[in-house]
Order: C-alpha cells, then structure tokens, then sequence
C-alpha cells in the first residue's frame, strides 16, 4: 500500500538576509550594458530636442522686465488715525497687503489702461509671440471660426444698432486690456520692508517701463486722493464739534444768565 507523504509545516519559510541584500542590490554593470545598446535612440532623442529647443529660441521673442518701487509712507492717514483714536502706529502685514491688493485692482488697471490708452496699442493687444503660441493661436481660431464670431457672443449685441454694437465693442476692448494689464502685473512686498516692488513684462521695453511708471503715478495719486478725502473728513467732523460746542457754550450761558435772573 502506497501512502503520500505530506509536511507537517505548512508555513512558508521566510527569505533569507542573503536574499534579501540580493534582490537591494543594484547591478550598476547591467544598467550600463542597457544604455549602450540604447545609445543610438539616447542620442536620437537628444539631439531632436536640442533641435527644437534651439528653434524654440530663436522663435520666441525677447521679453523685457521693468520694475518700479513704491514706499508705502506710515504716517499718510495719521490726521484720520488720531481723530478716530486707532490703536495701530505703524503698517501691518495686513496694510502692506491692502496696498498690494489695491495695485492688482481692476480700477487702477483701468486708469493705466485709460491713460497710456493701452486698449488700442496693438504692441500691447497683440504682442509678437512664439512659434507655438501662433500654433497654439492657430487651432483656437479654427474653433473660434466653427464657433462664430467673438464679437456675435456678446449679449444684446446681435439686436443693437451701428453706434451701439461699436460702443459695445469698445467696452469689451477696454475690459480685455484691463484684463490683460492686471495678469501681468507682478506687485510683491520686497522682503518685510513698506516698499512694494511693481513689475510689468513685455516685448517692448519702452511699453513695460511706460506701464510700471504709469502704474505707480496711479497708485501715488490714488494714495493722495485717500488721504485728502481722510483730510476733508476730519476737517468736517472738527468743523461739527466746533458747532456743537458753540450751541453747547451758548445754552450753558444762557442757563447761567436766567439762573442769575
């Protein structure tokens, strides 16, 4: 009679150290014989991308940074400070940032854009671009012509007359500039100082440091007209308390006199 044998112990023996520094070790030689024999499709493969990244330079136009510097003065709304007795003395992180937040403003974009009149400077709406941006441009104007024009998709347009669809238009122009001003704009506190950096990039060197110093006369004046209407209000609520004073002076006299009466 024929009986199987059978182990006792099911268990799976566990891999040795041995195994285990073999499967960690990493054959350098192995490695080095696989890039060899991929040489040709190594070199291949570089050799089409230093192609193209040497047409991509010379493709792409030169882009040129202009930066401005603004110092944020701490003692601009120090009438309306006092009057209102605040507690802060001094700006705070959060000012620093109220200021940098006021510079990305669609409204103080939209001065520079008035100013500079930005919305029919064709360096600025439509600046030189790359080999793969007009590609890119390209294929989104094959959409666009599926798609019907830009200016059709505009509500109310369709039914408005010559003057009005013109001034429509031109509204959207000016909103696309104001767009575009304030995607490029690069506004950033230099280090913990009150100073903010203000930097605009583009193709023409003399539209960039137009819109930087543009951007920050903008900011200067806005910053005056801030303190003159804090200034005017003050005037204006001192000018109230002087009245009240007066009236009050005047009945307490007017007591005293009827009292002695």
């Amino acid at each position: 009679m024929n009986y199987a044998n059978f182990p006792l112990d099911k268990r799976t023996p566990l891999p040795s150290a041995d195994q285990e520094k073999g499967e960690d070790f990493i054959d350098i030689e192995r490695l080095l014989g696989m890039a060899a024999r991929q040489a040709k499709v190594v070199a291949v493969c570089a050799a089409i991308g230093l192609f193209l990244g040497v047409i991509y330079l010379q493709t792409t136009p030169k882009q040129y940074m202009s930066v401005a510097s603004v110092l944020i003065d701490e003692g601009m709304n120090k009438v309306m400070d006092d009057i209102s007795a605040a507690s802060a003395t001094r700006q705070t992180d959060a000012t620093i940032l109220s200021q940098i937040e006021i510079l990305n403003s669609a409204r103080l974009a939209s001065e520079v854009v008035d100013k500079l009149k930005l919305d029919q400077n064709q360096d600025f709406m439509s600046p030189p671009q790359s080999a793969l941006a007009k590609g890119v441009g390209f294929l989104r104007g094959i959409v666009a012509y599926f798609r019907g024009n830009a200016a059709d998709r505009l509500p109310g347009i369709q039914n408005a007359d010559a003057a009005t669809r013109e001034a429509m238009i031109k509204a959207a122009t000016h909103d696309y500039a104001v767009l575009m001003l304030q995607t490029g704009l690069l506004a950033d506190r230099v280090s913990r100082s009150n100073v903010i950096s203000i930097g605009y990039q583009a193709t023409n060197p003399a539209l960039a440091t137009a819109i930087t110093k543009a951007y920050a006369d903008a900011y200067l004046a806005d910053q005056l007209n801030a303190s003159f209407d804090a200034t005017e209000r003050a005037a204006v609520w001192l000018q109230g308390r002087l009245t009240e004073l007066r009236e009050s002076s005047q009945a307490a006299s007017l007591a005293v006199e009827k009292f002695r009466a």
